[in-house]
């Protein structure tokens, strides 16, 4: 866990709800006149973030102009569909949700539904969009602002919440555009995340008052990357219209 200096707001990641049923064809025993197999398991949340980056990856893939538009102005429908849950055998999904999540089990005999906030369903493409965009980190000019004006934010549950977050997300991404970019290509979860989250931290205190002090964990860290990199990047196309590819 990340320990800088804090900041004096609160960031909270988002539940991603998922629950798995094993389709086991093997001759196991059961009780007679019953067809369960096994019982609903509640997947873990590691694997579910590691489940949900591949599902982003994918849509992004497979629709990157539809993914950005739902970024830039929304998609209700896409939205809905998220929260109400993706199914991995249901094709009527907008923006291939559950084609990506049946591609992302990698043919398992496994049911799953995944339920995605919308905030977490926004960073998640945003992650995977930001770095189809670019092959290696951003380079800043002297100069570029520390915070970004009237940019969309991905974060924060309130107004207020979300414009502190954000000028948070932008002054990380600011002073440590690498490190950030490492953290967000680098793998969900495990010691590899953990430390490229560490090497944050000059950074956050570059971004804090003094004394402040708080908690955050690399997945935290990976969503105020994700949010301050694709609203950078976003700043940097529009400036070089004529150059904006997606």
């Amino acid at each position: 866990m990340i320990r800088p200096a804090s900041l004096a707001l609160v960031a909270f990641l988002g539940s991603i709800a998922g629950s798995a049923q094993a389709q086991n064809t093997q001759n196991v025993y059961r009780p007679t006149g019953t067809r369960i197999i096994s019982q609903t398991e509640q997947a873990d949340l590691q694997d579910g973030r590691r489940l949900l980056k591949l599902v982003g990856a994918c849509v992004v893939g497979r629709f990157p102009a539809e993914a950005v538009a739902l970024l830039r102005t929304g998609n209700p429908e896409a939205v809905a569909y998220a929260e109400a849950g993706v199914r991995d055998q249901d094709t009527q999904s907008p923006i291939a949700l559950a084609q990506c999540l049946h591609e992302a089990l990698n043919g398992t005999q496994v049911t799953m539904t995944m339920r995605i906030p919308e905030r977490n369903l926004r960073l998640t493409l945003a992650e995977a969009a930001y770095l189809r965009r670019h092959s290696a980190p951003l380079g800043l000019s002297a100069d570029s602002p520390v915070v970004l004006a009237g940019r969309p934010v991905l974060i924060g549950s309130t107004p207020e919440q979300s414009t502190a977050m954000g000028q948070f997300a932008d002054c990380l991404v600011f002073h440590a555009p690498a490190e950030a970019d490492a953290l967000l290509r680098g793998p969900t979860g495990g010691d590899s995340e953990r430390d490229n989250a560490r090497a944050l931290a000059p950074a956050i205190g570059q971004c804090l008052a003094e004394g402040q002090e708080v908690n955050f964990t690399p997945a935290i860290l990976r969503e105020y990357a994700a949010d301050g990199l694709w609203a950078r990047s976003e700043a940097m196309q529009a400036a070089q219209p004529s150059e904006e590819t997606e």
